[in-house]
């Protein structure tokens, strides 16, 4: 029977290491069916999307060809049992996994600590470089568009191969790319010793090329006989980089070695992601012969992987998956060094009883460098206890100077968090096995007053806000409806309160729906894009922010005629892939604007010598009444930095025209061109771009240059010293500080010019006249 006949049952289906094989069997045409004891609903909402059927109770399907079941399936699970009963053949994941990509050429992610981080990043750069490939990564996306699997026609595939139960045998990769490899999964290996000779055996079975780090004196002796193509990364090697920013929520690398002379922007904190950049960008290099720049900017992170879940003057929390020692000593040195003036608090979930009985003296040793630690009860994940893996065998291994306390409960945890309220603390609730929902709950039961991100205001107390509770019965399920969002980190600047009505629509009827319930209560509405020239206030948004970001909004199709169809949510720099790729000229411009088409289209953006409405053919927009029109480009009054008709409209889409044809090759040589260029001339830093408008005749940024106003300061708030009219967030700062930084400047150049420079940056919900 071919394999895309076949019906498949997963049991354990929701394991992240599940979810992505059922994706892609479902893909390949398989009728895939599962259970899981412990589903989670997000994630059973995303199998069911796939087309997964989900069964109700532990129970086997009478016609199915074939089990396939979880490493952390107990034998004695029911439905284990059952099918055994009944013959059926039975495959663990990565048995599975090895018979669906036996026919292509495997590019493998192997290693002990961040595969799957890595495995994500690369597939992201390759799809970014347009580069066609199918993918398994071994957990979700930070991301609901982004499936964590996607079945292509493609010969190669990206893989993230587990090593944990042994399978890792049954792969033979064309490609292998190794991170580091430490001692772990205890139940399966007996020593350090036969853990690398599985990586060994890897080496010798790969095809064509392997990638390691320089600088890991173990993995090069294990690879030192494999005669094949080797590249190095890291100090030294054949890939390298250097770190030319780093701040919160974001670092800046410097690519050497053999990439392309360029840098290169990653939405991440913690340093050692630059490692997992560096493999992902030199592989994707590698296979594409082109790097995209910026091509992990938008990155949108693994879920439970240095996740930011709060963020306010008296706590930060982060969840982690951190349980192996070389993991939590990263993670509590990240926090260490990011956040030092914060007190470091760790409440820690050891996994399974094999792994804290072998490593538990390795384990106390990574977290001595906590100021205070909850430990919880170990996670089984379906072992039986053994005597000295427990909770309480750990903590005998703790230094006299650690202070820590042991939990059982979380209803015995938050109390004591709670104590820790009059201290400034960064929280990391560590951990693989359910610790995750510890730590939403815990941010979930933060008060209000304590939190800059949330909201205590009611714009409608008279309907108790029923209204907004009423539309999520008549919205389309993936229509996202919320209340008090944070949004500083839905701007470039990274400042700004919440929003107290937030929605992301699924869809044209849900946005006027949307439009015209906010119009009946006359309550104020603010279209958000990628959060670019925009200022958020301190204290929030008292109204309804919409966002364009479902991917029905960022759809972009080629029409006859060398021309777009662009859906008001895409990127610019996704319009300026696209039209590259189809060899579409006239779009360079835009190559590093940090904005959405909406947004460009609203405030006429434009650089180097182009302007976004210099290839609009027409546009598509919705009034605030929920009316949708369609006008054409010249219709609209366009001016600098204004389209009057989308002031008080949102732009759902529009039709571009290239203004000729050309060679993909070359377009991408100009693209780089214009990213160098622009990177140059601006600050790394958050920013929301340009400050000021330019006077007639005149430029502020030299204005604020010559009259040595770089490096003025307000708070946390800076004048830029690369570029005088951009202000950067140096970590911290507040939308109060901008704004008096902004008063400053405008108060110094009129007195000793005469020239009145006016804010280009928008004030969400505010005029400039109101505030300055």
């Amino acid at each position: 029977m071919m394999m895309a006949e076949q019906k498949i049952f997963m049991l354990g289906v929701g394991g992240m290491g599940m979810t992505p094989l059922a994706i892609y069997l479902r893909q390949m045409g398989c009728t895939v069916c599962g259970f899981d004891d412990n589903l989670n609903s997000s994630v059973g909402a995303l199998l069911r999307k796939a087309g997964v059927e989900m069964i109700d109770g532990p129970v086997l399907p009478q016609k199915v060809d074939k089990v396939v079941y979880s490493p952390a399936i107990s034998l004695r699970h029911p439905i284990f049992k059952d099918a055994c009963q009944r013959g059926l053949p039975m495959l663990r994941r990565g048995e599975m996994m090895a018979e669906v990509l036996a026919p292509k050429k495997v590019v493998a992610v192997v290693g002990s600590h961040g595969k799957t981080t890595t495995a994500g990043m690369l597939v992201h750069s390759l799809l970014r470089n347009g580069f066609p490939v199918g993918y398994l990564v071994g957990a979700l996306f930070d991301a609901d568009d982004l499936l964590p699997a996607r079945y292509s026609e493609s010969d190669l595939v990206i893989a993230e191969i587990d090593e944990s139960d042994g399978t890792i045998d049954l792969f033979n990769p064309e490609i292998t790319l190794v991170l580091n490899l430490d001692w772990d999964h205890t139940d399966y290996y007996a020593s350090p010793r036969q853990l690398e000779e599985k990586f060994k055996a890897l080496f010798h079975r790969t095809r064509k090329t392997l990638f390691l780090p320089a600088n890991c004196q173990k993995l090069n002796r294990l690879s030192a006989d494999v005669d094949i193509e080797k590249f190095s990364l890291g100090t030294g090697g054949d890939y390298h980089f250097r770190f030319m920013e780093t701040g919160r929520g974001y670092l800046r690398l410097g690519l050497g070695g053999r990439f392309p002379e360029q840098t290169e922007l990653l939405s991440a904190e913690a340093p050692f992601n630059g490692e997992n950049a560096l493999a992902a960008l030199a592989v994707s290099h590698y296979l594409s012969g082109f790097l995209c720049p910026d091509s992990l900017e938008d990155f949108p992170g693994i879920r439970r992987r240095q996740k930011k879940l709060y963020d306010s003057e008296t706590w930060v929390v982060f969840e982690d998956y951190a349980h192996h020692p070389q993991e939590i000593e990263a993670m509590i040195s990240f926090a260490r060094e990011t956040y030092a003036d914060r007190k470091l608090i760790v409440v820690f979930q050891p996994h399974r009883f094999s792994r804290t009985l072998q490593l538990k003296m390795e384990l106390a040793h990574s977290l001595e460098g906590t100021d205070e630690l909850f430990l919880l009860e170990v996670y089984a994940a379906s072992e039986a206890p053994l005597e000295g893996g427990s909770s309480d065998d750990l903590a005998q291994c703790f230094s006299e100077n650690l202070s820590f306390r042991k939990v059982s409960s979380y209803s015995r945890l938050s109390p004591l968090l709670m104590e820790k309220t009059g201290e400034p603390s960064i929280v990391l609730f560590l951990g693989a096995g359910d610790i995750d929902q510890w730590a939403h709950t815990f941010v979930h039961e933060l008060p209000p007053a304590d939190q800059r991100n949330r909201v205590d205001f009611t714009p409608n107390p008279g309907d108790n806000n029923s209204w907004w509770k009423n539309l999520r019965s008549v919205v389309d399920p993936e229509t996202s409806l919320s209340t008090g969002v944070p949004l500083a980190d839905k701007t470039t600047l990274r400042v700004g309160g919440p929003a107290f009505f937030y929605a992301e629509p699924a869809g044209v009827d849900d946005l006027s729906l949307l439009l015209k319930s906010a119009a009946d209560r006359s309550l104020p509405v603010y279209f958000l894009g990628r959060g670019s020239n925009l200022l958020v206030p301190d204290d929030g948004f008292e109204g309804l922010v919409i966002r364009l970001n479902h991917p029905f909004w960022r759809t972009i199709e080629p029409l006859e005629g060398s021309r777009l169809w662009v859906g008001g949510g895409a990127r610019l720099k996704q319009i300026c892939g696209e039209a590259c790729r189809l060899g579409f000229v006239g779009f360079e411009f835009l190559e590093g604007i940090p904005g959405s088409l909406g947004g460009s289209l609203r405030m006429n953006a434009g650089a180097m010598g182009g302007w976004i409405f210099d290839v609009v053919e027409e546009v598509q927009f919705m009034t605030l009444d929920g009316v949708l029109k369609t006008l054409p480009r010249e219709k609209f009054q366009v001016g600098y930095r204004e389209c009057r008709e989308l002031c008080r409209a949102v732009a759902v889409g529009a039709v571009l025209c290239a203004r000729d044809s050309a060679p993909s090759g070359s377009i991408k040589a100009t693209l780089e061109k214009v990213s160098q260029k622009r990177k140059g001339s601006q600050p790394r830093e958050p920013s929301v771009g340009c400050i000021f408008k330019n006077p007639q005749d005149s430029y502020a940024g030299r204005i604020i240059d010559e009259l040595g106003l770089k490096g003025l300061r307000v708070g946390e708030a800076e004048v830029s010293q690369v570029h005088g009219n951009f202000i950067i967030n140096r970590g911290g700062a507040t939308c109060g500080d901008v704004v008096n930084l902004i008063r400053s400047i405008r108060r110094e150049v009129q007195k000793r010019t005469g020239i009145e420079l006016q804010p280009e940056v928008l004030l969400m919900g505010k005029t400039w006249e109101q505030v300055l």
